[in-house]
């Protein structure tokens, strides 16, 4: 009895977490959430290349641009590729970009990080040659 008794309360403090965070997040349009206070969370904002047609090599003539200029502050990455390759994400200007988070192969899942709103993001290859296979997939969450 003392389990069937334990394992009701917990569902139920379960389903009540649950309600309460449904309760706290009113989806709106433009893809962000408003919170109960009513300021604003980005919502993920997706990149995708395939290399393919965006090939990437390892100088920065042959960096491959992400986001011009982010939007917001970025707090998180999630991070894919199946090229099997290492990469290097850069920040900063065209020709002035500096290694911010080195990329393994198939992705590094989803990063904390702090990236400031108006930021540059490209990504380029460490392998020496360039990789013409394979897609990268980039999320990101303010």
């Amino acid at each position: 009895m003392i389990r069937k008794i334990v394992g009701s309360f917990a569902l139920e403090a379960t389903l009540q977490a649950i309600k309460t965070v449904t309760d706290m997040f009113n989806f709106t349009g433009g893809g962000a959430l408003e919170v109960s206070s009513g300021s604003l969370i980005p919502v993920a904002v997706g990149v995708r290349n395939d290399h393919s047609s965006g090939n990437v090599g390892d100088a920065a003539a042959t960096d491959v641009e992400l986001i011009a200029s982010t939007s917001a502050e970025i707090n998180r990455l999630e991070i894919f590729d199946s090229s099997g390759k290492e990469f290097l994400l850069m920040t900063g200007v065209e020709a002035s970009e500096t290694e911010f988070l080195r990329i393994l192969p198939g992705g590094n899942g989803q990063i904390d990080v702090l990236i400031a709103a108006g930021t540059r993001l490209v990504i380029r290859a460490t392998s020496g040659d360039t990789i013409d296979a394979g897609v990268f997939i980039m999320n990101t969450y303010g």
